[in-house]
Parts: C-alpha cells; structure tokens; sequence
C-alpha cells in the first residue's frame, strides 16, 4: 500500500469514528492531510463522514484548486 493509499484509508476511518461517536452531523466538517509542499488530500464537500469511501477524497493545490478526483473538495 502506497503512502497516499494510506492516508486515504486513514482519513476514511477518522471520518467514520467522528460519525459514529456524533462528533458530526449531516455533511458537516473536513478532514485534510498535507501530501507535500504544494498538495492537500481531502474530504469531499457534500459526503457524510460516516460513508465516505478513499476513492471520495480529493486532492488539490495549496490554492484549493482540484489536482485529482472527480468531486468539489470542502472548504
């Protein structure tokens, strides 16, 4: 497993123990991790904590802008 997949499948369960002990509701918050000096990976807008998946996260440039996957990043 690559360090990205890891950190994919760590963001995952992070989102998925916040839903399960209601520390969020809904679609609320965002859970990032810096990649490297210009790549954030992060949780999708619009996705419940609880039932995300790896391939949901995105990542983007330091400027929020989409640098791989197909959903809008949080905010």
């Amino acid at each position: 497993m690559s360090t990205v997949e890891a950190l994919r499948t760590a963001i995952v369960e992070c989102g998925r123990r916040l839903w399960d002990r209601g520390f969020v509701a809904s679609n609320d918050g965002n859970i990032s991790v810096r990649l490297d000096e210009t790549r954030l990976l992060t949780t999708p807008t619009g996705v419940s904590k609880g039932f995300m998946t790896p391939d949901m996260l995105v990542v983007t440039d330091m400027d929020g802008r989409v640098v791989a996957g197909g959903r809008r990043p949080s905010s």
